[in-house]
């Protein structure tokens, strides 16, 4: 994350030499890039840096963005150590010491240690909540910061997702990716004990009870098309959907210009087979253009871009626009272009999400807009889970990480300065009372 704030105080102190605006610098993200970009609307080393955000399937209170539990983390960081033989149990090298031993490993030493989180459905490396101390990144669990409107940056958020999310990690797992009812109900009941809920396990059983019910289409459970699709429903909107809803809530709520969209166009032609639906990270391909490479480099012919169709063209036209105008506007269809629907698949307005009309642009071969995206899906996962699973009790296992030397540096500097000032207060105090003893036995006035 620091990285990206060098990279963002670099454009701001070059961009000029590129006939770039400083002033006028828009930061998107997708998946992991989105979260990203949710955090820098949190973080005081990113204030100033940047002036419209785009978050496209992916938040920063996505269950994968953040590690707010700093033992956990460096737990990753010790199996990292053991896998690399930068970490034994024996000698319980310091965090320090296994970073040190980290730098001098190869790329590949790294990239083949395999570490799998301790718990929950998320990658082993993700920012890390720092706490309040002076330059960190990152100060405190971003929902805690999102609910208390502590956002340091408000600017214009444009933030959206895809109708199928899970549909391409399924895929990824399987492509013949299927599922029976009681498999899926299975499924769920590890997924709940993964994310470990609960400390309690009537608490787990209760959750798993629920989910199961949640996501069990009751007219027709069995069947093996509709079971598949809850698997990628369930996953969605615990990854991506509730997330984005819930961040969405919060910047309207606290004062940010907010355009919420999701993308449900689905191509006929498309390297996920049918049953993904409309995947991640699929909106990328019409965001920059794919379908208009084949008229700029027509060699590309071989390579299936042919496929692409005048639909394809013309929904990748509408976005590039939209995501074009919001970069130098600050919304997708300013007033300029307000009066040439046309242009924008019949959407002469963009409607503002906000706290009491929770719009959202559906973008698919004609655009439409509506409110409340599943709204019962995505309060289930931000409202009833959290009080269902009583969050504040689950813990885990702490491991001593001590202080490096910025920290320890700080924390006795610190010591020094309060003890310096107790010794002037005493002193002080025992001036004072000196002087009023003395007062008392001479009736000298004092001014």
């Amino acid at each position: 994350m620091m990285d990206q704030v060098m990279a963002m105080k670099w454009v701001r102190e070059n961009i000029r030499g590129f006939n770039g605006d400083p002033g006028l610098v828009t930061i998107m993200g997708e998946s992991a890039g989105a979260a990203s970009v949710g955090l820098h609307l949190l973080s005081e080393q990113s204030q100033d840096l940047f002036h419209r955000a785009i978050c496209m399937s992916g938040s920063g209170l996505a269950p994968w963005a953040v590690y707010t539990n700093r033992d956990q983390a460096y737990n990753h960081t010790k199996e990292l150590g053991r896998k690399t033989g930068c970490y034994t149990d024996e000698k319980n090298q310091k965090p320090q010491e296994i970073i040190d031993c980290l730098n001098i490993r190869t790329s590949i030493d790294i990239s083949e240690a395999v570490v799998v989180p301790d718990y929950g459905m998320r990658p082993p490396w993700a920012p890390v909540v720092q706490g309040y101390y002076p330059y960190v990144f990152l100060q405190d669990d971003p929902r805690k910061l999102l609910q208390h409107g502590a956002l340091v940056t408000k600017v214009p958020v444009m933030q959206g997702v895809v109708k199928d999310e899970a549909g391409a990690f399924l895929y990824d797992s399987d492509p013949d990716y299927s599922l029976t009812l009681p498999e899926f109900y299975s499924t769920i009941r590890e997924f709940v004990k993964k994310e470990n809920y609960s400390l309690e396990e009537s608490v787990v059983t209760a959750i798993g009870d629920s989910m199961i019910f949640e996501y069990t289409f009751h007219p027709d459970a069995e069947n093996l098309t509709v079971v598949r699709q809850e698997m990628i429903n369930l996953l969605s909107d615990h990854q991506f959907n509730a997330p984005n809803e819930l961040s969405a809530k919060y910047h309207a709520q606290h004062g940010l210009d907010v355009f919420e969209y999701t993308f449900d166009y689905r191509a006929d032609f498309s390297r996920y087979p049918n049953w993904t639906g409309v995947p991640h990270g699929i909106e990328l391909n019409y965001v920059f253009g794919m379908p208009f490479l084949l008229q700029v480099y027509p060699e590309w012919e071989d390579y299936g871009m042919t496929n692409y169709t005048l639909d394809d063209r013309n929904v990748s036209d509408f976005m590039m626009n939209m995501w074009i105008n919001f970069a130098n506007y600050g919304e997708p269809v300013p007033d300029a272009y307000s009066n040439f629907p046309y242009l924008f698949k019949n959407v002469s307005r963009w409607y503002k999400y906000t706290t009491d009309r929770r719009f959202y642009l559906q973008i698919n071969y004609t655009c439409e807009h509506l409110e409340d995206y599943l709204p019962h899906r995505c309060a289930y996962w931000n409202d009833y889970i959290p009080v269902a699973s009583k969050m504040d009790l689950v813990t885990v296992t702490p491991t001593y990480h001590g202080l490096n030397q910025q920290q320890a540096n700080a924390y006795i500097a610190a010591t020094y300065s309060l003890g310096a000032a107790a010794f002037i207060m005493i002193l002080a105090l025992f001036v004072v009372c000196f002087l009023s003893a003395k007062k008392t036995d001479d009736g000298t006035e004092f001014d």
